[in-house]
């Protein structure tokens, strides 16, 4: 995926500002599981839209200098037209600015990415295929982000 965030430097600690972004996910819509015990996973195509706030507190002042990030916000799925959005998200991140002369900087991050999602669990509970069970699952994915950038 690719974002764009746009904020405000408070000072040379703290900064807030405003992100918005662009991402593809082969996105878990179903599991089945036969009784025979084998599992079947279908996935679709989404393209997400995320927005959220974002908050960084660097550690230092310094060329170099570590930091703490948070992104919170929301994550729609283009392709259902903006009507069934995965939901929530949070990433908590840590990082480093590598700062250039003025306002230019490279970073790199890794944080801990969380985003709401929903799919269909489906298992075969006896003999036929009209015995199936079949729940709506609401959970939090995780994955572990890692990125690098340029601030200007």
């Amino acid at each position: 995926g690719i974002s764009m965030i746009n904020g405000y430097r408070f000072n040379d600690y703290f900064y807030m500002g405003v992100g918005i972004g662009f991402a593809y996910s082969n996105a878990l819509n179903a599991v089945s599981i036969k009784e025979n015990g084998s599992k079947s996973e279908y996935r679709t195509g989404a393209y997400l839209i995320p927005l959220f706030a974002d908050f960084k507190a660097n550690f230092t002042s310094g060329k170099i200098s570590p930091f703490f990030l948070l992104n919170a916000g929301y994550t729609f799925d283009a392709a259902q037209h903006l009507q069934d959005a995965p939901g929530v998200m949070v990433e908590p991140a840590l990082g480093v600015d590598f700062k250039f002369s003025g306002k230019k900087a490279l970073y790199a991050l890794v944080g801990f990415n969380l985003q709401h999602g929903e799919y269909t669990f489906i298992r075969n509970i006896g003999t036929t295929t009209s015995d199936w069970e079949v729940n709506n699952k609401s959970e939090m994915f995780k994955a572990v982000s890692i990125r690098v950038g340029f601030k200007f």
